[in-house]
């Protein structure tokens, strides 16, 4: 039987990086912004689809509270039917909701 040379690679680090020390710091790419709090989804929603020319897709995967949310920052204008001939993005919502027991 032959032994896989990768099983005791993480594929997400590095291999010159050790998790070993925990006063090395990963550094995050540009891209990224790390904030602590609960997000504005209205405000995160409502600037993307400003911001978007074409077609727009919102994906939700959380608790129903979460869901509402979004819903309601996508209502007026963005959900009326004559938004994109108006210039406006066509925007598709996409749910998938959990609750706790």
């Amino acid at each position: 039987m032959h032994s896989n040379p990768f099983e005791d690679q993480n594929p997400f680090v590095h291999p010159n990086d050790s998790l070993d020390k925990p006063e090395e710091v990963i550094s995050m790419p540009p891209c990224l912004k790390v904030t602590d709090g609960r997000p504005n989804l209205e405000h995160i929603v409502s600037e993307e689809i400003n911001t978007a020319s074409g077609k727009v897709s919102v994906s939700v995967c959380g608790p129903n509270a979460m869901a509402k949310v979004v819903r309601e920052a996508l209502r007026l204008p963005w959900s009326n039917p004559s938004s994109p001939l108006n210039g406006g993005p066509s925007v598709t919502l996409h749910v998938e909701c959990f609750g706790y027991a």
